[in-house]
């Protein structure tokens, strides 16, 4: 549909923005964020409450037990009371026994911080969890490790910091090995948290089209330092530019975009602008027709 000749102004807001529908894809838009706090409640079952979803790949049912995973996730170290995921002599998976988090379809999370109260077996003393990684994923299917690391034989809760830049929708965490079961397939883990903070998507009934209509649109960027940066360019152009922002927004291709500026000033052969991703505060499409 071609627009009258003038300016046809589409603000994609960012403020306190989780993701809105662009093009039929989820876009993510950064960087308002709720405080970072421990980003999993008291769970009391595999879906309560809601929306958090925690998932397995086994635990340990028997005898009237069921050391369910989810319980790694209800604030309680009390041992007594089998407050703690449990797996006994199961094969694990591909990649090892798992425990995984979904945050629901309205939010995505950046986990900055995990802490790991370790489990140990009654009879031989010895921690249920040794190495270890922690994934996340947008889709529930393409894995992006987050963090590893090593435990000690001990008791001792540990602190890891991910310095993870990403939010994600899941994130699963793979016990490797134990220091009860070298093989894997005995593996537990007490109580674990996920610190960091949240991406929300504020808008319950989002413009599903931005693309630029017109032939050519002005493109305004708004970045968090409250630079603005303008660019004249074609409808085709713009586009590659959300793409580009939509893709990155879920944690994929690079995390700068360049413009191509097509004048020279002085001796240059070219003039390039690059803008970060995670720099960018809002941006505006004004869409017009020469």
């Amino acid at each position: 549909m071609r627009l009258a000749k003038g300016y046809n102004s589409i603000l994609v807001s960012l403020v306190l923005a989780f993701s809105i529908l662009f093009s039929g894809q989820n876009i993510a838009l950064a960087e308002d964020q709720q405080p970072t706090k421990d980003l999993v409640p008291a769970m009391t079952d595999f879906d309560k409450p809601a929306p958090i979803v925690i998932s397995e790949s086994a635990h340990y049912g028997s005898g009237g037990r069921n050391d369910y995973g989810w319980k790694a996730f209800d604030d309680s170290v009390d041992f007594n009371h089998l407050d703690f995921w449990y797996v006994y002599a199961t094969t694990p998976p591909e990649g090892g026994h798992f425990l995984k988090v979904d945050f629901g379809s309205t939010e995505k999370k950046k986990v900055n911080q995990i802490t790991i109260t370790p489990l140990f077996h009654n009879d031989s003393v010895k921690s249920l969890i040794k190495d270890w990684k922690l994934y996340g994923s947008n889709d529930n299917t393409t894995w992006s490790l987050v963090t590893e690391g090593k435990l000690e034989n001990d008791r001792t809760l540990v602190t890891v910091e991910t310095n993870n830049k990403k939010y994600f929708r899941y994130y699963r965490i793979n016990v490797l090995n134990s220091y009860y079961d070298p093989t894997g397939s005995s593996v537990g883990i007490m109580e674990l948290e996920m610190i960091g903070d949240t991406l929300i998507n504020t808008d319950p009934d989002p413009t599903p089209d931005p693309t630029p209509a017109g032939e050519r649109a002005l493109l305004v960027i708004k970045m968090i330092s409250g630079l603005e940066k303008e660019f004249d360019l074609s409808s085709t152009e713009v586009e590659s530019f959300i793409n580009w922002y939509n893709n990155r927004a879920d944690g994929r291709g690079n995390e700068t975009y360049i413009f191509e500026k097509n004048f020279n000033k002085g001796p240059f052969t070219s003039r390039k602008d690059y803008v970060a991703f995670n720099k960018i505060q809002s941006f505006e499409v004004m869409e017009y027709s020469k």
